[in-house]
């Protein structure tokens, strides 16, 4: 998932962007890193219920 790919979710505003971010790299992983589909739908999906 790329930086691109997190910015074209819908209703995503700067201040979530940038704590997405930091939660991933917490994670072990960094942007850019190549992650499951599943789990990068499940990430869309949770980032649209909030916004």
């Amino acid at each position: 998932m790329s930086q691109n790919d997190l910015k074209n979710v819908k209703n995503l505003g700067k201040k979530s962007f940038e704590e997405i971010i930091e939660k991933i790299e917490e994670t072990g992983y960094s942007v850019g890193h190549d992650l499951s589909s599943d789990l990068v739908n499940a990430l869309k999906k949770k980032i649209e219920e909030v916004s």
